[in-house]
C-alpha cells in the first residue's frame, strides 16, 4: 500500500511531462521541416512570406486546439474527483448521522461554552427530554447541582486543550425529579483551522452499577455489624454455658471428696459421668467458640514459619505424646507461608490430636509432617498410622459434630476437621484426606507461599 503511493505520484508527474515533451518535439519538427519544405517548394519571396504567415496561423490553431482538449480533459477529471469527494462526504455524513442517532449510549456535541450543538435520541431519553428540548440548553442545566462544579472543571480542561480526554461520573437531574447516574467521556473535536470547535461527550447510564455498589457497601456494613454482634453474643453465650458446667464439676468433685469412703461403685460411676459430661460440654463450647471466631477476626495475614507453628501446636500435646509413645517425624524442613499464625497452629494441633486419639491399638502412633510446592502455594501433608475409617465417608469427616467412630469410642466434639477446613479455606486453600481402615489417614491442605516467595522445594 505504501509502495503504491510514490508510484502513483510519479505517474501523475510523468503524464504532463510526457505531453510537454511530445509537444516540444512536434513543434520543433514542424518549425524545422516546414521551413525547409517551404523554401524548397516556393522561390518567390512574397509567396514565401505569405506561406510563412499561413504556417504560423496553422501552428497557433493546432496549439490552441491541443490546449483546449487538454483543458477540457483536466476540467472533466477535476469535476469527476469533486463529484466523488461530494459523494464520499455525503456517505460519511450519513454513516456518522446513523451512528450518532442510533448509538446505544448518549452522545452530544457541545460548544466550548457548554451549550449543546447536537444531541442524539439516547441522551435525550436518558435526560427525560425530547431532542428539541435540549436546544439552547447547556450541560449545567441538566446536571445535579452538587456535580456541576466537578463536571465544569473537566469540561473546561478539555475545551481549553489542557486534556485530550476526561472521564467524569455525575448525576443528571431529569424534569420529573428522577436522578440518574452517568459516566461521561469528554474529548475535543477540531475544526478546519485546527482549533477546538466542539467538545464531544459520550454518556453511559451507570445507575445499575451504582445501585450494586451501594447494595454491596450496605451488605458489608450489615455483615460487619452482624459479625460484631455474633462475636459479642458468642462470648456471652460461652460464659453462660461454661459457668453451669464449672459448677457441675466443682460440686461433683466436692461430693466425691466428702463421700469418698461412703460412695457405692454405682454412685461413683454416676459422679464420673457427671464430671465427664460437664467437661465434654465445656470442650464443645470452647470448640464452638474457636469455630465461630475462625472467620470473624480481621487480622492481617503475615509470614508464618511453619516449623515454629508446628512446635507451638505440639507444646500442649507433649504429655499425650509421651503417654502414647508417639513419634512425630518431619520429612522435610517446613517452609514459610502467608497467613494467621494462631489459626495455622490450630490446624496442626487438631490434626496431630486426631492422630493420637485415633491410634491403632497394635502399634505406637507415628505422625509424619511433610511439605512440597504446588505453584504459588505449599501443600502440607500430615499422615498417621492410626485406625483410619471408611474412605466413602471422607467428606462427612469435615462436617460439624460429625463423629465417624461414635461418641463412646474416643473423646472429642466432632468439630476439629470442620475447624481445619474453615481455617484453610479462609487462607484461600483446600483440604482433603485419604484414608482406609487400619491403614491410617493422610490429610493434605494448601496454604499460600509467603509474600515475595514462589513455592519451591526446600
Amino acid at each position: 500500500m505504501h509502495e503504491q503511493r510514490p508510484l502513483r505520484a510519479v505517474r501523475t508527474l510523468l503524464s504532463p511531462l510526457r505531453i510537454a515533451v511530445i509537444f516540444l518535439l512536434l513543434a520543433a519538427a514542424w518549425i524545422v521541416f516546414s521551413d525547409r519544405i517551404l523554401h524548397a517548394v516556393i522561390t518567390d519571396p512574397d509567396a514565401l512570406a505569405q506561406a510563412q504567415t499561413v504556417k504560423g496561423l496553422v501552428f497557433i490553431g493546432a496549439t490552441a486546439g491541443l490546449i483546449w482538449a487538454l483543458a477540457r480533459h483536466m476540467v472533466g477529471q477535476i469535476e469527476s474527483v469533486r463529484r466523488a469527494q461530494i459523494e464520499a462526504l455525503r456517505d460519511s455524513e450519513e454513516r456518522f448521522r446513523a451512528t450518532f442517532e442510533q448509538a446505544a449510549v448518549g452522545m452530544a456535541h457541545a460548544e466550548p461554552d457548554g451549550r449543546f450543538h447536537r444531541t442524539n435520541a439516547r441522551l435525550a431519553a436518558m435526560l427525560g427530554r425530547g431532542p428539541e428540548d435540549l436546544s439552547g440548553l447547556a450541560w449545567p442545566d441538566v446536571l445535579h447541582p452538587d456535580d456541576r462544579a466537578a463536571f465544569s472543571l473537566s469540561f473546561c480542561e478539555v475545551a481549553g486543550g489542557t486534556l485530550d480526554h476526561a472521564h467524569v461520573e455525575v448525576r443528571f437531574k431529569r424534569p420529573d425529579g428522577v436522578t440518574l447516574w452517568g459516566r461521561t467521556t469528554l474529548s475535543p473535536l477540531f475544526g478546519p483551522d485546527g482549533r477546538i470547535r466542539w467538545v464531544a461527550a459520550v454518556c453511559e447510564d451507570i445507575g445499575a452499577r451504582k445501585q450494586m455498589e451501594a447494595d454491596l457497601v450496605r451488605t458489608v456494613e450489615e455483615l460487619t455489624r452482624s459479625n460484631t454482634e455474633l462475636e459479642r453474643f458468642a462470648h456471652l453465650a460461652s460464659h453462660d454455658l461454661k459457668e453451669p458446667t464449672r459448677i457441675l464439676v466443682s460440686f461433683a468433685q466436692l461430693l466425691e471428696r466428702d463421700l469418698k469412703d461412703r460412695l457405692e461403685p454405682d454412685s461413683r460411676s454416676y459422679l464420673d459421668h457427671i464430671v465427664g459430661g460437664a467437661r465434654r460440654m465445656r470442650q464443645i463450647v470452647d470448640d464452638l467458640m474457636a469455630y465461630a471466631r475462625s472467620d470473624t477476626r480481621q487480622e492481617r495475614f503475615r509470614t508464618v514459619e511453619l516449623d515454629r507453628a508446628l512446635e507451638a501446636a505440639l507444646e500442649p500435646l507433649r504429655e499425650s505424646i509421651a503417654e502414647e509413645g508417639a513419634e512425630i517425624r518431619l520429612a522435610a524442613p517446613l517452609p514459610a507461608v502467608n497467613g494467621l499464625d494462631a489459626q495455622i497452629v490450630q490446624v496442626f494441633r487438631a490434626l496431630i490430636g486426631n492422630a493420637l486419639k485415633f491410634r491403632h491399638p497394635d502399634r505406637p502412633p507415628v505422625v509424619t509432617v511433610d511439605a512440597h510446592p504446588d505453584g504459588d502455594r505449599w501443600c502440607i501433608e500430615v499422615a498417621d498410622n492410626g485406625i483410619g475409617f471408611d474412605p466413602a465417608r471422607a467428606e462427612e469427616a469435615f462436617q460439624v459434630f460429625r463423629r465417624l467412630h461414635g461418641p463412646g469410642v474416643t473423646p472429642g466434639s466432632g468439630i476439629g476437621l470442620a475447624l481445619c477446613r474453615r481455617i484453610v479455606e479462609r487462607h484461600g486453600g483446600t483440604i482433603t484426606l485419604e484414608t482406609s481402615r487400619d491403614a491410617g489417614t493422610t490429610v493434605r491442605f494448601l496454604l499460600p507461599a509467603a509474600h515475595g516467595d514462589t513455592a519451591h522445594a526446600a
